[in-house]
């Protein structure tokens, strides 16, 4: 049996209150997490742990630090539809000859399926093997492989005095 109010109307009250908190619960986490991370969608630790099984695939290959040319880690946001904060590494790695690149890549790609992430970019140019590895738009790891370096190296010194007067151009 349902009650009615003074005007004759069914009552719903219980459900209609809840589903109105629960909703509000769910538009009170959604702005904390904005304000304390700027995402709604976290996956930091994701990139982080996809980034140790980078490093142990290739510490296990004898690839170490003086193999790296360049490291850097770039904190990511994408914003629309669904903000969303990740951790993008990209590497410049030196790979002697005696480093079989087919396993290597064959380990990273191994590693990144074993987390439902894609390669979204594999290169291969001038001796050079390009590796990019995420989920959709979002990169976690850039690798460029380079298979020479040149031993050669050039130094490029640029002087410019030229202020953009139409003076300084005149003489």
């Amino acid at each position: 049996m349902t009650s009615k109010d003074s005007k004759g109307r069914k009552k719903s009250g219980g459900v209609t209150g809840l589903i109105v908190f629960v909703v509000f619960l769910g538009v009170i986490y959604i702005g904390w997490r904005l304000y304390k991370t700027g995402a709604l969608f976290d996956q930091s630790d994701l990139s982080g742990q996809f980034e140790i099984q980078v490093n142990e695939i290739l510490s296990n290959h004898q690839i170490t630090e003086k193999d790296i040319l360049k490291e850097v880690r770039i904190e990511r946001k994408k914003k629309f539809p669904i903000p969303v904060l990740w951790i993008e590494t990209e590497r410049e790695i030196f790979l002697s000859q005696k480093i079989p690149i087919e396993t290597v890549l064959k380990e990273i790609k191994k590693a990144a399926e074993g987390m439902q992430f894609k390669i979204l970019q594999q290169e291969s140019h001038h001796g050079q093997i390009v590796l990019e590895i995420g989920k959709t738009e979002q990169v976690f790891q850039r690798i460029v492989f380079f298979m020479t370096i040149s031993k050669e190296r050039r130094v490029a010194i640029v002087i410019d005095d030229i202020a953009g007067r139409k003076t300084d151009l005149e003489n």
